[in-house]
């Protein structure tokens, strides 16, 4: 309790001393250790982009020099059990005994589970900000849990209005997924969020382990619509784990039908669109709170985001290479990767070429005048 009021008061003084200075300033200040705990590794699309956002924004908008320390859990290839666990809890309480953290940010489900149940006991003066979490239970934080976060909540209508406006003619989808925890729980907030709904629609669920199992399955349906869910722990025949572009890939080149995503993370080549979680605003979400944590000197002020910072994703030549548009409606709102080149931009090495020519010609006529008109007044 004594390093909570202190670390507090602190907080509040260098926020009030400093908040008003440029960053730049700020390099002689208190420095403010912050552990990240991440479920994936340090190369998967979603984790990073969560860390980049938190980190971008923190730099943005705290005035407050930062140390930021990682660890990686590496659930995708390493079952969270309880032995994994404690023994990881104990490697990280022996690390950083002499440095103990002023806040822990976690991300998805298993670094938050992980945190809450095998640090937080020892470390409980330490708050907790999370993001990327689906188990909507996180947002049920009693007062003085001294944890908060972003909650990372798909949306399966908003999927299914936008299926409809850019085929209407669809009448069935493929929801498909690995066997993690995270795609489980997809898996069933798709079944709640349409449970009362009639859309149509028929959803025929896949989950498997196996890239080869997936695609055999997608073989029966080669032109239905498919949603992604989590496929990041997929393996391939020999039970190697798969790179997610590595099975994307191969998904693309399995079906012919449109690629809805629910998360940025598997916006890779060939993935058409989606209205996605996004991992960047997922991670600035999570640095906001911490910032109004300074600010207030409390977490029981600043309770979990409601609602998951969503945003529509298309990829353009991937929508082009199937014959559909991004609708002109949500063109304006939404995040475009790959976008279509102009004119200019597909046929710039020729438009060079001809305005050097032209260039060229307009000086070599104008030297010519000149000629002719120094012969002519001799």
């Amino acid at each position: 309790m004594m390093h909570k009021t202190l670390l507090s008061l602190a907080l509040l003084f260098t926020w009030f001393c400093v908040g008003s200075t440029p960053l730049k300033a700020q390099e002689d200040t208190w420095p403010l250790h912050i552990l990240s705990i991440h479920s994936y590794s340090s190369e998967y699309p979603w984790t990073r982009n969560q860390h980049d956002g938190f980190i971008a924004h923190l730099q943005e908008h705290l005035p407050l020099t930062t140390h930021i320390s990682s660890e990686y859990l590496d659930t995708k290839f390493q079952i969270l059990d309880d032995e994994y666990a404690q023994d990881y809890a104990d490697f990280i309480l022996r690390k950083y005994g002499n440095r103990t953290p002023d806040a822990l940010y976690v991300t998805d489900d298993n670094a938050y589970v992980f945190a809450k149940t095998y640090l937080h006991p020892h470390l409980a003066d330490v708050p907790i900000f999370f993001s990327g979490v689906n188990d909507t239970s996180a947002l049920k934080q009693g007062p003085g849990s001294n944890i908060t976060g972003v909650i990372q909540q798909i949306d399966v209508v908003e999927n299914l209005m936008l299926l409809q406006t850019l085929q209407p003619n669809a009448r069935q989808l493929l929801v498909i997924g690995d066997t993690t925890r995270t795609a489980g729980l997809i898996e069933k907030e798709v079944k709640r969020q349409l449970a009362d709904k009639a859309t149509g629609i028929t959803l025929i669920f896949k989950q498997t382990a196996y890239l080869n199992d997936l695609l055999n399955f997608l073989k029966k349906y080669p032109d239905t619509p498919i949603l992604l869910t989590s496929l990041g722990a997929l393996h391939d025949k020999d039970s190697r784990l798969l790179q997610l572009k590595t099975s994307i890939r191969a998904l693309r080149e399995t079906t012919k039908g449109l690629i809805l995503t629910l998360s940025d993370a598997a916006h890779i080549e060939g993935v058409q669109a989606g209205y996605v979680t996004s991992g960047l605003r997922q991670g600035r979400a999570a640095a906001q709170l911490l910032i109004q944590w300074v600010q207030f000197g409390s977490l029981d002020l600043v309770p979990p985001l409601q609602k998951s910072p969503n945003e529509y994703l298309f990829n353009e030549t991937a929508m082009q290479a199937i014959g559909l548009d991004i609708p002109p409606t949500l063109k304006g709102q939404a995040k475009i990767t790959e976008p279509i080149p102009s004119f200019f931009e597909r046929h710039k090495s020729l438009l060079l070429s001809l305005c050097v020519l032209i260039s060229g010609l307009f000086l070599f006529t104008v030297f010519l005048l000149v000629i002719n008109m120094g012969e002519k007044y001799e």
